[in-house]
């Protein structure tokens, strides 16, 4: 095991997913988020969960992500979870290659309505991809804040936490 004395910076994100991937997510049995498009470097991904939950709901330690082709995402994808191979190659389809980024570790905080984030933050919306959270100042506050109570729930390999 190699010791980091200076561990690399993640760049937060603010991430949208359908409510049953976040459970996934949760309880181990989704091991990466699969993203046409995506960042190339360690990040923090606030979750936001789509409707009809419409709310913030913890975020994500992610690793560097695996570049590669639909076709090769959709063997890994049906590697980690069975049966979830073919989602991945209709979702990547047309694309010469796709984002298989490793879910490190999961933290679960109180959720938070999308109207309550818009009243804090009256520029939030739901990204249809990804957000940087350092572009607005004030998101990244009230996710630096809202942050501080969440707990962590999952390490890397879908191990749980108590």
């Amino acid at each position: 095991m190699t010791l980091e004395l200076f561990p690399h910076e993640r760049t937060e994100v603010l991430i949208s997913l359908d409510e049953q991937y976040w459970d996934r997510i949760v309880d181990g049995r989704k091991q990466f988020e699969f993203r046409r498009s995506y960042r190339r470097d360690p990040t923090r991904a606030y979750v936001v969960c789509t409707a009809p939950a419409s709310r913030l709901v913890g975020f994500l330690d992610l690793a560097n992500p695996i570049i590669d082709s639909p076709s090769r995402l959709a063997r890994l994808a049906e590697t980690s979870q069975s049966g979830s191979g073919k989602a991945v190659e209709v979702y990547m389809s047309g694309l010469l290659s796709g984002f298989a980024v490793p879910i490190e570790a999961v933290y679960e905080g109180p959720p938070v309505t999308v109207g309550d984030l818009r009243r804090l933050v009256p520029t939030f919306f739901v990204p249809q991809s990804y957000i940087v959270v350092a572009r607005n100042r004030s998101l990244a506050q009230a996710l630096a804040e809202w942050s501080r109570d969440c707990r962590q729930v999952r390490a890397a390999e879908g191990r749980a936490i108590d």
